[in-house]
């Protein structure tokens, strides 16, 4: 079910992870330099991989650790 909480909770870790962790290198370099949006990726996934972990550890659907 999607509660606001899960939204708001979405929309903060896209901020974290998309503004807060981007460095100004891979912000201008990430359209031409291939390295720059990898390590822009990499960050951002490994966030997202975190809060997933966070927000969804009582779900039974989840894979436990």
């Amino acid at each position: 079910m999607i509660t606001i909480k899960l939204i708001i909770s979405l929309l903060a870790i896209h901020l974290f992870a998309d503004y807060l962790l981007q460095s100004m290198w891979q912000r201008t370099n990430k359209h031409k330099v291939w390295s720059a949006l990898l390590s822009h990726s990499s960050i951002n996934a490994a966030c997202w991989f975190v809060a997933a972990m966070f927000i969804f550890k009582d779900s039974d659907k989840c894979v436990q650790f």
